[in-house]
């Protein structure tokens, strides 16, 4: 028998197999085979955005079929290897479609196409405060055979029919909506829809009034998200080969995910900034790599556009990244602080969603600290910088719990000098002990405060207390570097990089930032091995994610970023789009 709430198993399955197919195949592919067997150059144009409204908070697109993704595997590994890649892909297929009476191969493939898109086409759909904040949900699956997917949804609602479920049949516009009838006070699903529209989608949506939205928005370019200048300007700058294309209008997207102000801290933008014709989006290409998924993106901002000019070109990492241990776990690093921190502040606004997601750090650190990082610290970090986080077990003890941290900064005269010096004053207004101490041969300053803790006793009753020195922070100066280090183990750990091995020297590391732009202003590199726990613990709703997305962080080794520079070698041939400023993201994957 079908499963009642059909329709929503039916839109979450389908986007679900279809696109999970793909990204849990990408594994055998990448891992193992030449990527070169995807001889076909992929469009990066997703023809469904003309079902899309123009300012659509999410739309997210895979551009190549899947089963072809899986024959691709097959090939790509060592025949031995070749049952595998298709029980990986038959598990998926299966386990998505456990709950239904639908079969994969029997109701979906034949008709399935080359492109899958799902987009959110509104954080409230109806615009009615008396029901509150209702999204719309859209996924249009391209066919290759109209006739089948009609034939696919006809058997679909006959099935629900004879299970008691009231089905409504409505012509709009010469298109026929399929749907289900739920009475207001139902609470069992929703009004799941269903469409073939021409000879090209089968479209799916939560509401039939986001099909008929849909639609609408075929008739009249200037609705869809074809007819937005940014989504334009995005696409024509894409790379021209790739698996899939994401768009999102960043403050829509923010007023849809903001009804969970819990896991977002986010405040939903306000009407007059939701109705700007100009508001800030990100495109997204995916493509493929040996050894994962990369990632170019564009930016489409509100502000200037020449936010980046200011900064250095570098050509591969800096020397201060020798001072980070190769079991650091976080990562960032690049040259000019100062000047990084004015132009995000100039490019990103503080009334907007990624305004807020830049400053919410440094607000915190000011609530906490009453440290004005701005300030206090990146003012005077103009030269070479790494911040760089270790897993606790590294290189803290038991009596020093919390995460390992490590700041190297290039130290460039008397600025640079007069900045340690006010940190060590603000940390003595914050009533910290500021003082030097001998660790081997070497002058360190430290940030303490004397505690009183029990001492370690088997007697019962009251214990007795000691005195304790509670280390907040350490900073040496070895070279052109100062080194801050949240203990004293962490900083020796730093000091003996460059002879015990640093990330530089880690392979993983080599590895995650090998696809990204030789000419760059810096990296942003997170093991994904070393941080999961770290990370899930401290934003629950990633265990939602990776849940959600296991194909893909079951075998997630590292993610690393950077932005392409303008080449300093002649041997580069570097042209960074003019106008928006762009970032390469690498997803490694492994076995």
């Amino acid at each position: 028998m079908m499963n009642r709430n059909l329709f929503f198993t039916v839109l979450g399955a389908v986007a679900l197999v279809l696109c999970l197919l793909g990204i849990g195949g990408f594994y055998e592919i990448l891992a193992t085979g030449p990527v070169a067997l995807l001889r076909e150059p992929v469009e990066t144009r997703v023809e469904a955005a003309m079902f899309v409204p123009r300012q659509a908070p999410l739309m997210t697109s895979l551009l190549v079929n899947v089963d072809k993704l899986e024959n691709v595997g097959r090939l790509a590994v060592a025949p031995k290897l070749r049952g595998q890649v298709r029980e990986e892909f038959d598990k998926i297929k299966k386990g998505v479609l456990a709950n239904t009476d639908l079969n994969y191969h029997k109701d979906i493939e034949p008709w399935l196409g080359d492109e899958i898109t799902f987009a959110v086409t509104s954080s409230d759909f109806d615009r009615e405060q008396g029901n509150g904040r209702q999204a719309g949900y859209l996924l249009a699956v391209e066919t290759k055979s109209p006739q089948r997917s009609r034939d696919f949804l006809e058997v679909l609602w006959s099935q629900n029919a004879s299970n008691g479920v009231e089905v409504a049949v409505e012509n709009y516009q010469g298109v026929k909506l399929i749907y289900r009838q739920t009475p207001s006070n139902a609470d069992s699903g929703g009004n799941w829809a269903s469409a073939v529209v021409g000879d090209r989608f089968v479209l799916f949506a939560n509401h039939p009034k986001v099909l008929r939205d849909a639609i609408n928005n075929v008739q009249a370019q200037n609705l869809n998200l074809k007819g937005n200048p940014a989504y334009q300007e995005a696409v024509a700058n894409m790379a021209s080969t790739g698996i899939g294309l994401s768009f999102i209008n960043v403050e829509q997207f923010t007023a849809w995910i903001s009804d969970r102000p819990g896991e977002t801290g986010l405040k939903p933008p306000s009407e007059r900034v939701l109705a700007a014709e100009n508001s800030p989006s990100l495109g997204i290409a995916l493509g493929l790599n040996r050894q994962g998924l990369l990632a170019h993106t564009i930016w489409n901002g509100t502000t200037s556009t020449e936010w980046a000019t200011s900064l250095p070109s570098l050509l591969g990492p800096v020397q201060a990244l020798q001072y980070l241990p190769s079991q650091t776990a976080f990562t960032i690093a690049g040259a000019d602080l100062n000047h990084l921190w004015l132009a995000l502040e100039a490019g990103f606004p503080e009334s907007g969603a990624m305004g807020q997601i830049l400053r919410k750090p440094v607000a915190t650190v000011r609530s906490r600290w009453g440290l004005d990082l701005p300030e206090a610290i990146f003012s005077w970090v103009q030269g070479e910088y790494a911040i760089g986080l270790l897993p606790q077990t590294a290189v803290e003890n038991e009596a020093n719990p919390g995460l390992a941290w490590i700041f190297v900064a290039q130290k460039s005269g008397e600025t640079a000098l007069k900045g340690i010096e006010q940190l060590d004053a603000i940390a003595q207004e914050q009533g910290f002990s500021v003082g030097p101490v001998s660790w081997g041969n070497r002058p360190i300053s430290t940030w303490t405060k004397l505690t009183t803790k029990p001492v370690p006793t088997k007697a019962k009753g009251t214990k007795p207390l000691q005195i304790a020195a509670d280390v907040r922070a350490v900073h040496t100066e070895i070279g052109a570097y100062e080194i801050f280090a949240s203990s004293l183990e962490t900083l020796t750990a730093a000091i003996d990089a460059p002879t015990t091995g640093s990330i530089v020297s880690n392979p993983g590391f080599q590895s995650a930032i090998a696809p990204l732009p030789q000419s760059n202003y810096g990296y942003f590199y997170l093991d994904w091995l070393a941080s999961e726990e770290s990370l899930t613990r401290r934003f629950p709703v990633l265990r939602l994610v990776t849940l959600a997305g296991k194909p893909l962080f079951q075998r997630l080794q590292s993610i690393s970023l950077s932005s392409p520079a303008p080449a300093i070698d002649p041997g580069i041939d570097l042209q960074p789009v003019k106008g928006s400023p762009l970032a390469d993201l690498f997803i490694r994957l492994g076995s």
